[in-house]
């Protein structure tokens, strides 16, 4: 368990923690609602950088690290503009100075800002759990003889 997190399980799929599973099914919402579109979890970006030995007829890069973001989507701007948007389900305790650096490189190297989320509620533990609660059937009432609903 890294950073006293709680592995949670939400529809089949595994999270990290109850903060992310939260994020997963406000992100399914958005998308239902067309604000957000071509969601994708645990999406990983090479950080790469040129190497300047290395002799012009190669390009060769070297390899600095990778970053898994938590997840990638479009947003809708208005307009029929679309930005692609990673984001990250952060935590104080998540955000390390590893994170940092890898930040930094994201910026530097893809041009992408990294948008991080905070739990900053109790409500991500209630929307967990009220998404794993199976889903309760409605009765069927039947009329007496002779009535409609008409």
């Amino acid at each position: 368990m890294k950073y006293q997190n709680k592995p949670t399980n939400l529809d089949g799929i595994s999270f990290q923690s109850q903060h992310e599973a939260a994020r997963w099914a406000e992100l399914l919402l958005l998308q239902k609602c067309r604000k957000i579109r071509n969601l994708q979890r645990q999406v990983t970006f090479r950080l790469d950088l040129p190497n300047p030995k290395a002799p012009n007829d190669q390009a060769r890069n070297i390899d600095i690290a990778k970053y898994i973001a938590d997840f990638v989507y479009e947003e809708d701007r208005g307009g029929g503009i679309w930005v692609q948007v990673v984001e990250d389900a952060k935590s104080e305790a998540t955000k390390t100075d590893v994170y940092r650096i890898k930040k930094r490189l994201m910026l530097a190297i893809h041009g992408i800002e990294i948008k991080e989320v905070f739990n900053t509620s109790r409500w991500s533990k209630d929307a967990v759990k009220a998404a794993q609660k199976p889903k309760r059937k409605i009765p069927s009432r039947k009329l007496p003889k002779g009535r409609s609903l008409r």
